[in-house]
């Protein structure tokens, strides 16, 4: 998917039809969405945009480089990397009309401005940052991450709280090491663009997960809506939509009051600051 010939130049303009990118950070719901606009008749593209595909550029980035391929483009979360502009669009070039891929982005204003040149259009899921953590340790622990293997539940979870190391292969330094705060805060501005459609992992997860049946009802119409499918049945998604995609298997809301020890409480408050209240997600911190 990236350039076999760094001499290649991508296609003048991106294939005609829309094709949608689902961006959150890692564990905060994106094959959830993803899964319902296939439910949608949307094709499932395999393609992820996130820090590790800088790794995997045929040319990685060098600002010697940069008059031939392209300014960076910063992409990644809590460690994200610069990626040449021209390489990236030739990736994004290649998804093809009607499929829709994760991304797991912080928002920059390059970036942004490059996916609204290559028509993609964008919807953001935000989940509770305690949640998220949960679900990220169980998933690097199946996985066995190097930091995770043979340690203790706590202990993992300790490591998520703090951040963690991407599995893949390193070959372009990040641009910063960011605590979860720091990563939420460079998230959140994909809110105040008013064509980025931004859900809540809460008001998807439906009934299944803890969630509402008509928050989730109310979320696939706006998801219909923004992908202009309004005439499909909100009803008939929502039936399909728990279980069954690679990475979400039991998702639900506040598992965290379960799998957080007093010690794991006050680390976190460390950590994420006064980031819940601001998200949403607690009204102090006396939590």
């Amino acid at each position: 998917m990236l350039l076999s010939r760094h001499k290649k130049s991508p296609p003048r303009n991106p294939p005609p039809g829309k094709r949608f990118l689902i961006n959150g950070l890692p564990k905060t719901g994106t094959h959830l969405a993803k899964k319902i606009l296939h439910l949608a008749g949307m094709q499932q593209h395999p393609f992820t945009l996130a820090a590790y595909h800088a790794d995997q550029a045929i040319i990685t980035w060098d600002k010697s480089s940069e008059a031939v391929f392209g300014p960076a483009v910063e992409i990644g979360t809590l460690q994200p990397k610069p990626i040449h502009d021209l390489l990236l669009r030739q990736v994004l070039r290649s998804i093809p009309p009607f499929h829709v891929f994760n991304g797991h982005c912080t928002h920059t204003t390059a970036l942004s401005s490059l996916l609204k040149q290559e028509e993609i259009q964008i919807i953001t899921i935000i989940r509770d940052p305690r949640d998220v953590v949960v679900s990220l340790s169980e998933y690097l622990m199946k996985h066995e991450h190097p930091l995770y293997h043979g340690k203790s539940w706590n202990k993992c979870l300790k490591q998520s709280i703090l951040g963690y190391s991407s599995i893949h292969t390193t070959k372009v330094q990040p641009t910063e090491d960011r605590s979860w705060a720091q990563a939420w805060r460079a998230f959140l501005p994909w809110k105040e663009n008013s064509e980025v459609l931004f859900l809540r992992f809460e008001d998807l997860i439906g009934p299944e997960g803890g969630g509402s049946e008509k928050k989730q009802l109310q979320n696939i119409h706006r998801i219909l809506e923004f992908i202009g499918k309004r005439e499909l049945s909100a009803e008939e998604i929502r039936r399909k939509v728990f279980g069954g995609t690679r990475t979400f298997h039991v998702g639900g809301i506040g598992r965290w009051k379960e799998k957080f020890t007093p010690e794991n409480k006050l680390l976190f408050k460390e950590v994420i600051g006064d980031l819940l209240i601001k998200m949403g997600y607690d009204t102090s911190n006396d939590w």
